[in-house]
C-alpha cells in the first residue's frame, strides 16, 4: 500500500526537518506525538506572531535617532555665497530676480477670481 501526504508548514525549516526523518514523523503521528491543529488556530497564532513582530519593529524604530534632514536649497545657496566671494554681481542679481518672480507667481495662484 502507498500513502501520500501533503505537508504544510508555516516555516520551511519544519518541512526540511520532516524530509530529513519522515519515518520518525510518521511514528510520532501514530503514537500521538503530533497533533492536528485547526486552520483557525493556525491563523490566530500567525496573527499573534505578526502583532508581536510589528510591536518589536515599532520599538526598534522609535529607539533609533531621527535621520538628519538634508540642507534646504536656501541653506546651500547661503553656503555657496559665503564660499564664492568672487561671484559676479549679475549672477546674484539674476538669482534674486528669479526668486522674486517665483514669489510673485505663488502670490498670483493664491488670488481668488472676482465675482460680479
Amino acid at each position: 500500500m502507498m500513502c501520500k501526504f501533503v505537508v504544510r508548514a508555516s516555516d520551511a525549516s519544519i518541512t526540511k526537518e520532516i524530509e530529513s526523518d519522515p519515518q520518525g514523523w510518521l511514528d510520532d503521528l501514530t503514537d500521538g506525538g503530533v497533533e492536528y491543529m485547526p486552520e483557525d488556530e493556525v491563523k490566530v497564532a500567525a496573527a499573534e506572531r505578526l502583532r508581536i513582530s510589528m510591536e518589536r519593529i515599532a520599538l526598534l524604530k522609535a529607539a533609533q535617532p531621527p535621520p538628519k534632514t538634508p540642507k534646504s536649497d536656501d541653506d546651500e545657496e547661503e553656503d555657496e555665497d559665503g564660499d564664492e566671494e568672487g561671484e559676479d554681481e549679475d549672477k546674484k542679481k539674476n538669482r534674486k530676480e528669479k526668486k522674486e518672480m517665483v514669489r510673485k507667481m505663488v502670490n498670483l495662484t493664491d488670488l481668488q477670481p472676482c465675482r460680479s
